[in-house]
């Protein structure tokens, strides 16, 4: 991972103004609660908690060291109740938190409460399954396991008297009314019903509020579409370091296609498969290969990195930078890469050669050009159909001229038709700074002077959920907002500019003791101490409702001269095949163009001058709200749209047929 740290490079010089210099009302207070329960003595009722009825106390989930809100009942007459209260809101108010019921017969709710009474319950019945009300209705959402736990999201809107309800990353339920109407939410209560006896255990439980992106008519939110069901598009995930056992994918193999990114990039650990000479155990690798593509998610293989406990120093080197391997190393590694081809041929057609040679200036250009060559000849030998990308730069900054250097000796030597793609990385403060799109488009021509066939791809870039981890960035003050605004922007981005782009990563890592050891820009929460996922990020859910809409059917136009009322805005326009338009759009203000963690927003007049719209609908992507923009707040001059009142801030919202809006 490279790091673009340079603030010469950033937009210095930008006068920060703030909400109130803007004359902008400040967002409304937001009601929050963040309880882990791992600080709570065991046995005692968390701060801020309530309880009755049977026992609901902090206990340590047997071999865990991982402390959670215990509920039991052992009366059948009685029912166990924990609650929370939080400030009274009428904005929307986003409830997370992890579930496991010891048994499938006791009846559980999790249930959101105002002062007019029970709006919102998501509950386990008795006979194993998952169910919820519309209105007076009860409805079954799907079937659920003892001693497993869950991942749950409710979002509840008191102003439509509306909620949605997610469960491990994937849409259950939307548009569900509230049981009773109400007019503010203001607590959170579990509980284990009087009807049976039975115990469950609470985690991480999250309560969020924040004014509605616009006031516009609700129309719900962007229906998430699986990778299976998108098919094609340019939008993939980072599920890099399985080779190092940095994460865990048996743990977030479940959130991979609900996610809707249509490929994964994975790396395939020599060392870990070749523990003795000549003898090659792809298990670990296949059974990750075969679950992914079952999932509709194609793994794009980054093959990497060196051997030295087999081959000493012959066998190069592990991690990014490092040594490439030499003399009875690289015949080993030629005869590695022929048996993995041919494992994997069946799956994988894309493959992409070491990683970051550039980073540690161990590896000149010419050196890693002729091991490119040396291992791209292999992959054709036994894949000819094989799509393979070369260089993985760690950036396009610190060494700009490394991907040219490459080329220009695959050329020399005439093994052009050897490469398929060049990739590289990228990590800066502001995810989608000129300087970087202009660097971009220098490497570009100057690649397409040496090689026109040969494309350029984003392979690698991320931003934590949070500061003081390890990795490109951590110093940074990062909140779960800025993390999901910085994802959304360098994805739209690219994308924009016609790059296609990768989600680095799917899950936390683990590179050591945490808290320090561990890098945070997964799109999953993980366990420090286990790598086992907790819950699904506030990003998680950004990405997923962006790669729902930006697929394959979108391409960008480049030069739509859209605006936002003189302000320094970001604008990307995409159009289907017979023309009807997304715009996406944020401000680039604020601090360098870094994210902030805010959630203030403006209002701004839009003007799409070549326009396409038959029902423009106004999505806010890092929320996935989708509303409905009122005939009086939109109007067409010939071929020029001009939208008035539409709120703005520094992340990206659509204006965009509603055709293109899966609902």
């Amino acid at each position: 991972m490279f790091l673009l740290h340079h603030r010469r490079w950033l937009a210095a010089g930008v006068a920060v103004l703030t909400a109130a210099a803007l004359g902008i009302a400040p967002a409304a207070a937001a009601p929050s609660a963040d309880d882990e329960f791992d600080s709570t003595a065991i046995g005692a009722l968390p701060a801020g908690w309530t309880g009755s009825g049977g026992q609901a106390a902090v206990a340590e989930l047997p071999a865990t060291r991982d402390r959670s809100l215990r509920l039991t009942d052992t009366s059948a007459s009685t029912s166990t109740l924990a609650g929370r209260s939080f400030a009274a809101t009428s904005d929307p108010v986003v409830v997370s938190l992890r579930l496991r019921a010891e048994q499938s017969s006791a009846v559980i709710g999790v249930h959101l409460d105002g002062p007019q009474g029970r709006a919102v319950t998501v509950a386990l019945d008795d006979s194993a399954n998952w169910y919820s009300y519309r209105g007076a209705q009860r409805t079954t959402l799907r079937g659920y396991t003892a001693d497993r736990w869950y991942d749950l999201r409710i979002v509840a809107r008191p102003a439509t008297d509306t909620a949605t309800v997610y469960l491990d990353g994937r849409l259950l339920a939307s548009g569900l009314t509230f049981r009773s109407p109400v007019d503010t939410l203001d607590h959170l209560q579990i509980t284990v019903s009087r009807s049976g006896v039975g115990a469950v255990w609470v985690d991480d439980v999250r309560i969020e509020a924040e004014a509605a992106a616009a006031s516009w008519p609700s129309l719900g939110v962007v229906r998430p579409r699986d990778a299976g069901a998108i098919g094609a598009s340019s939008v993939s995930v980072g599920g890099e370091t399985l080779d190092r056992d940095y994460t865990d994918y048996a743990s977030y193999r479940r959130y991979l296609d609900p996610l809707g990114a249509t490929g994964i990039r994975m790396q395939t650990g020599w060392a870990k498969t070749e523990r003795t000479r000549g003898v090659y155990d792809f298990g670990w690798l296949r059974s990750v290969v075969d679950d992914a593509t079952a999932r509709g998610v194609r793994p794009w293989l980054s093959v990497s990195y060196g051997n030295p406990a087999v081959y000493g120093s012959a066998g190069g080197e592990i991690g990014s930078g490092g040594r490439l391997p030499t003399g009875e190393g690289l015949t080993a590694w030629g005869n590695y890469v022929d048996a993995l081809v041919t494992e994997f041929r069946g799956a994988v057609d894309e493959w992409e050669v070491w990683n970051e040679p550039d980073l540690r200036d161990q590896v000149p250009p010419e050196q890693y050009a002729d091991f490119l060559i040396f291992t791209a000849r292999r992959i054709r030998a036994a894949q000819s159909n094989a799509r393979i990308y070369g260089v993985a730069a760690a950036g396009l900054w610190g060494n700009p001229s490394y991907p040219e250097q490459v080329l220009s000796r695959l050329a020399e030597l005439g093994k052009l038709h050897l490469v398929t793609a060049v990739t590289y990385h990228a990590y800066s403060y502001n995810p989608d700074q000129k300087a970087l799109y202009d660097q971009i488009a220098k490497v570009r021509g100057r690649l397409a002077g040496i090689a026109p066939g040969v494309s350029l791809r984003m392979g690698e870039g991320g931003a934590p959920s949070r500061s003081g981890g390890t990795g490109a960035l951590a110093e940074q003050p990062w909140t779960p907002v800025s993390q999901a605004k910085w994802d959304l922007r360098r994805l739209i981005a690219d994308l924009g500019n016609g790059v296609p782009t990768n989600v680095f990563g799917i899950s936390d890592m683990r590179y050591g003791a945490p808290p320090a050891g561990i890098n945070d820009k997964g799109l999953l929460r993980i366990h420090d101490d286990t790598r086992a996922v907790r819950y699904a990020k506030p990003a998680y859910y950004s990405i997923q409702a962006a790669a729902s809409v930006l697929d394959g059917r979108l391409t960008p136009t480049r030069s739509s001269g859209a605006t936002v009322d003189g302000r320094d805005a970001a604008v990307h326009t995409f159009r289907n095949a017979i023309g009807r338009q997304a715009v996406a759009l944020w401000l680039r203000g604020g601090q360098e163009g870094i994210p902030s963690a805010g959630t203030t927003r403006e209002f701004a007049t839009v003007t799409v001058p070549a326009g396409n719209f038959t029902d423009p609908v106004y999505v806010d992507l890092r929320t996935a709200e989708v509303y409905d923009i009122p005939d009086g707040s939109w109007s067409r001059s010939g071929a020029t749209y001009t939208f008035t009142g539409v709120p703005v801030y520094d992340s990206p919202v659509l204006l965009a047929d509603r055709s293109l809006v899966p609902l």
